[in-house]
């Protein structure tokens, strides 16, 4: 028979064991823990970006040290849909690899337009699978606006640069394709990598910290800077003065000479299994959905580097894009090859060729027809 001792003994023991916990929080206190979490997680980017002075110029373009800061390009995009009415984004030819920001075709645009109405949003190495993630993830705010899409057709102008191969290769921008689409098989990063990045997009506090390691930290994390700098203090790094961009082009090596090189083939993939292509309509209808006027730029393309046999497929791929952004009724420049002296490489032009695809452009009667166009998000 149990005794009442016996019994008392238990019962001791059972709190004994619900209470193996030191703090437990009621109700209250569990709102209160989950405010203060939010409050960390969403306020503290907020105070520590409010610090930070940024007020672009009328040539602004993000650094070249700041391409992978998405959290700045977030930013950028606030600042630019409050002081432009044309929002210009593609990868390093719109962005202006091989000239300085007062010789991009922004600048020449906005000095024909005469005034300034294009903000440069361009990236280097954007290539069009990670561009529809930087539009979805961190351009929220381009809604109501005219937008200049540049479509380079570099990326299809192999498997490689379309990401279509089965070999693991190097790709720009991987924080922003698609983590789960198993189509393009030569991104091999583990799964726990693509489960971190998945919900960085999601989680201010993650893209804000890592925004301090490329701002100040040198793209390092704090234990790796701290390892490399183990006399100085971290917290001085954090000067909340961003970097400045560098008033001259990021290359200056000149690839393409007209005298000496020559004609080469790209085994240019089809327009109906490109990826890029595939992705670029994905970004299209993102902005559309958003209430964005998308006009989309073609180009600028070295035709001159290639042989008269590949020129024709390559051309064979520029009648399919002009069919399509046709049927959609997306309004379009495909402009011509510009003289051959004026690039720099298979697509970016040198000073004197932006100079004429503003002109070009801007003669364009579908572009004519974009300014003139009202917005619903009139800028500020």
């Amino acid at each position: 028979m149990t005794t009442a001792n016996e019994n008392i003994d238990s019962n001791k023991v059972k709190s004994e064991v619900f209470s193996s916990n030191e703090i437990r929080l009621t109700g209250t206190e569990w709102l209160w823990a989950i405010g203060i979490c939010l409050t960390i997680l969403i306020g503290l980017p907020l105070l520590g970006t409010a610090g930070e002075d940024f007020e672009p110029d009328a040539d602004y373009r993000v650094p070249y040290r700041l391409g992978y800061d998405y959290y700045h390009f977030q930013r950028y995009c606030q600042w630019a849909t409050n002081h432009y009415e044309i929002l210009m984004i593609g990868d390093s030819v719109l962005w202006g690899d091989y000239v300085t920001p007062e010789n991009t075709l922004t600048h020449y645009l906005n000095e024909y337009i005469g005034r300034r109405q294009c903000a440069n949003l361009a990236i280097n190495g954007i290539h069009p699978i990670a561009l529809a993630g930087l539009i979805e993830y961190y351009g929220q705010d381009i809604a109501g606006k005219k937008v200049i899409l540049n479509f380079n057709p570099l990326w299809l102008s192999s498997e490689e640069d379309d990401l279509q191969t089965e070999k693991e290769t190097r790709i720009y921008h991987a924080k922003l394709i698609p983590q789960w689409n198993f189509e393009i098989a030569c991104y091999k990063e583990s799964v726990e990598k693509r489960m971190e990045i998945a919900l960085e997009r999601h989680i201010p506090l993650r893209q804000w910290t890592n925004h301090l390691q490329i701002c100040y930290f040198d793209s390092m994390s704090l234990p790796q800077w701290s390892l490399k700098h183990p006399y100085q203090n971290p917290l001085a790094q954090i000067t909340f003065d961003l970097p400045e961009p560098v008033n001259k082009p990021h290359s200056t090596k000149i690839l393409w000479d007209p005298n000496t090189s020559n004609p080469s083939e790209s085994p240019w993939v089809d327009l109906e299994t490109s990826l890029q292509w595939q992705f670029f309509r994905k970004a299209v209808k993102i902005l559309q959905a958003r209430g964005n006027q998308v006009f989309v730029l073609v180009g600028p393309f070295n035709e001159h580097m290639l042989t008269d046999e590949n020129k024709k497929k390559y051309r064979e791929i520029l009648d399919g894009i002009e069919n399509r952004l046709r049927k959609n009724e997306i309004p379009y420049c495909i402009p011509a090859a510009l003289p051959s002296e004026y690039y720099a490489d298979a697509s970016h032009p040198l000073a004197k060729g932006y100079e004429i695809l503003a002109e070009q452009l801007y003669n364009h009667p579908p572009f004519q027809a974009l300014i003139r166009a009202g917005n619903s998000n009139e800028s500020k």
